[in-house]
């Protein structure tokens, strides 16, 4: 990262006193005033609980695939911030970043802005200087108060409703599911990946006449006749696919939304196969071959580690080779730590732990509290991530596996941590 770009996220972090402030007010002018709201080709908002990264990533390869000019906003970053907007598959440079960081510097004038909010509003402003085909928006939190939220959708898609963040979205899947179905809007279609959508997102769909398709019942995913692919079937089609490295849920919402923009955005069949098949995601079940295996997953709540658990079960029956599991884990104080981590009874021999050095980060003895409550064994604190998973590896034989999950944080310091190792050696 350059000096001129570090500098420039140092102050605009400055500028609000709050890390998470939700809200149009501040934003919805500014965003008028440069003209970034409106844009001539289809744009695509991508929401939900878990996997709106993974089907914003899926939408990006299929449209590329087909040979589309393609812009991708999402958040939070791992290890760069230029990973939040790609324009088609290359993040956007320092140099465009700075400038467009000045530009919304002048248009704010006195304006507080959070950090999303101002650093949604250049990504904006940078999308408007290029000829796109395409814009893929991820909602950084909610829906109906994001940042994000200021671009009308041409199509609105709700991944999945469950329970998270619930000091600013509520405590229930109703009152979560009305926030994330704020990025709706009336007459245009949403996709939604939930098997069992709340009644406040149907309702919401219902009052706007925006035609809904939902996982179930309008569009499915089941296994093919052929070998190591996988079956779409949606209101009017069918489409046999190779299996993706993503979850099969995300790819079959995916390719629902692909169907409904096909008029405006045509999409062959060998495009969808094309991107589907090339579509990964840093942090998403990531396995990296070291001197031992390591898992990479950014799982933070209790659906998400629910489906983590599922897929290592998965992996250590194809493994069979009887090696041991080690987590590096740690969390944010706001989550439900009790809820994460019991899928995992039973199936992890080693817990190494850390308080993520965040203000929200939840204290190192409290999630040990939380493992012992619930019967797990071996579990250690240290001082900090880089040392859980320095011990981590450093224990681990041959055979065993090392799974760095709780947050974007902790996966994002354990990925940084064995680059820095790799550069000293």
């Amino acid at each position: 990262m350059s000096e001129a770009l570090d500098a420039w996220l140092s102050y605009i972090y400055s500028l609000h006193s709050r890390e998470i402030d939700l809200g149009l007010e501040r934003i919805l002018a500014i965003g008028q005033s440069l003209a970034v709201a409106t844009f001539s080709c289809p744009v695509i908002v991508v929401g939900g609980t878990n996997g709106k990264g993974s089907v914003l990533r899926l939408l990006e390869c299929i449209y590329g695939a087909a040979g589309y000019r393609v812009a991708a906003y999402t958040s939070p970053h791992l290890l760069r911030f230029n990973e939040r907007l790609r324009i088609n598959d290359r993040e956007v440079e320092d140099a465009v970043w700075v400038g467009a960081f000045e530009t919304i510097e002048k248009a704010r004038g006195c304006q507080s802005l959070s950090f999303f909010e101002f650093t949604t509003l250049a990504a904006l402003w940078i999308s408007q200087q290029v000829s796109l085909d395409v814009l893929l928006l991820e909602v950084g939190l909610g829906g109906r108060l994001d940042a994000v939220n200021i671009v009308d959708a041409d199509l609105a898609i709700i991944s999945t409703v469950d329970i998270d963040h619930t000091d600013w979205l509520g405590l229930d899947r109703e009152t979560i599911g009305r926030e994330k179905a704020g990025i709706l809007r009336a007459r245009r279609p949403g996709v939604c990946g939930d098997s069992a959508p709340p009644q406040s997102l149907l309702q919401t769909a219902k009052i706007l006449a925006a035609p809904l398709y939902c996982f179930t019942q309008d569009f499915i995913y089941e296994k093919s006749n052929k070998e190591g692919y996988w079956r779409w079937l949606g209101p009017h089609t069918q489409y046999d696919f190779p299996r993706p490295a993503l979850k099969l849920q995300n790819a079959a919402t995916s390719v629902m939304a692909i169907e409904l923009l096909q008029p405006r955005l045509p999409v062959t069949t060998e495009a969808m196969t094309l991107g589907i098949a090339q579509a990964s995601l840093p942090g998403r079940f990531e396995v990296v071959h070291e001197v031992v295996n390591i898992i990479y997953d950014v799982a933070h709540n209790p659906q998400s580690a629910g489906y983590l658990a599922e897929q290592l079960r998965d992996y250590a029956i194809k493994q069979g080779k009887g090696g041991q599991m080690r987590a590096v884990f740690s969390a944010l104080k706001d989550k439900e730590v009790d809820g994460i981590l019991a899928p995992f009874v039973g199936m992890i021999d080693y817990w190494y732990t850390a308080t993520l050095p965040v203000p929200r980060g939840l204290a190192s003895v409290e999630i040990l509290r939380h493992l012992q409550a619930l019967g797990m064994k071996n579990c250690y604190n240290f001082g900090s991530i880089q040392e859980a998973f320095q011990r981590a590896m450093k224990e681990a034989g041959s055979k065993d596996t090392v799974i760095v999950f709780g947050s974007f944080y902790t996966v994002a310091i354990a990925k940084q941590s064995l680059q820095n190792r790799a550069l000293v050696h």
